[in-house]
């Protein structure tokens, strides 16, 4: 084992699913015994109206085909919800993960391991982090976690460590992070026999071209209601739940058949995404003199990268080998991360099509 006083420092990275990975186990310790109220009212609401049931059946000997409906409907969406929720959480963190790598934060880096905390530091950033601000130290056999309140954890997947490192680097975050803030769920299993050398941290990354776009405010809005509708239908079991808790309290007050409330309840929440999608289009397209409506996208080495015009305007850097399809049809080109698209862009806005074509071709191929 190396002397403490040394100098620690070796490469590190995180991908997509050791991210997920993390953010299951941290939720799971950090989160676990927090009272999920949404839930809760959710699984009450039901308890009482089976209730009702129960006590309308031994009163008439019967149940009316309405409350019957009702539960069936509660019941229903409380499985699906049960069943969904840990789909829409790893959604939920493969987005988060995306969405940091997209603003052009790099995960892979170099790692130094002092007595006091640790420093990552990445093509775009260093990040450190004290011991002594640590929330929870967690231990698996496939990481080592380092959680913060405030500020960025860091991951230390097992495959970036060898035997030393790992032991070096447990000491000296166990001496200094308390007891009860440690989890150790398993031994880690180094996989490395050796360091990796660290990289550079900085690289080139050449412009094949640019294109200058700008959408009509038809497009625009257009794109973004294609989204909300996308959006409604990945979260169709909590749009359930809504829709339920919206049919037993207008149930309760009308006397409405259940069912008809129900399919208007999913109507209006799917009618609201699409209204607000769009209302926000136009104050945004108001508010930024059209800017909304340009961006510039460059074909560079490493990335496809989309960038905004405004002051608020945002970057976004997707590596070539993140984006899954390349789709040409009649009037546009569209671009998508998995079954997500990620840009647009209207063929009018690209003055040499077999240029723009096969710059994308010679970044697409497998």
């Amino acid at each position: 084992m190396e002397n403490l006083q040394d100098k620690i420092e070796y490469a590190v990275g995180l991908t997509r699913e050791e991210y997920v990975r993390s953010q299951q186990v941290a939720m799971g310790i950090l989160r676990g015994r927090r009272v999920q109220w949404q839930r809760v009212f959710s699984i009450v609401l039901l308890v009482m109206c089976v209730l009702t049931v129960g006590a309308e059946y031994r009163l008439t000997g019967s149940i009316p085909v309405d409350v019957a409906v009702l539960v069936t409907l509660m019941i229903i969406a409380e499985l699906w919800v049960m069943l969904d929720s840990p789909r829409q959480l790893r959604k939920n963190h493969e987005t988060a993960y995306d969405a940091t790598l997209f603003s052009g934060h790099n995960f892979s880096g170099a790692l130094e391991v002092t007595e006091t905390g640790l420093i990552k530091r990445t093509e775009d950033e260093t990040t450190r982090l004290d011991f002594a601000h640590c929330v929870a130290y967690i231990e698996t056999a496939d990481q080592l976690l380092f959680c913060v309140a405030n500020g960025k954890s860091i991951v230390i997947p097992a495959r970036c460590l060898t035997v030393e490192d790992a032991e070096v680097t447990k000491q000296l975050a166990k001496a200094a992070i308390p007891a009860k803030k440690q989890y150790l769920l398993a031994e880690i299993e180094p996989k490395l026999e050796t360091r990796v050398p660290i990289g550079p941290l900085t690289r080139e990354d050449g412009v094949m071209l640019s294109l200058s776009v700008e959408y009509t405010e038809s497009e625009l809005k257009s794109q973004l209601t294609d989204t909300a509708i996308r959006g409604f239908f990945a979260k169709f079991s909590s749009k359930m739940l809504t829709a339920v808790f919206f049919t037993v309290l207008f149930y309760f007050m009308t006397n409405t058949m259940p069912l008809p409330m129900f399919l208007s309840a999913l109507l209006v929440l799917f009618l609201a995404d699409i209204f607000f999608v769009r209302l926000r289009a136009n104050r945004a397209i108001t508010s930024s003199d059209g800017d909304v409506c340009r961006l510039t996208l460059s074909v560079t080495d490493r990335t496809l990268t989309v960038t905004g015009k405004g002051e608020k305007a945002r970057r976004i850097r997707v590596p070539w080998e993140r984006i899954t399809r390349a789709v040409e049809r009649p009037t546009e080109v569209e671009f998508y991360v998995e079954e997500a698209r990620l840009v647009t862009i209207p063929k009018r806005c690209i003055p040499d099509m077999d240029e723009f074509r096969k710059a994308v071709d010679e970044k697409m191929k497998p």
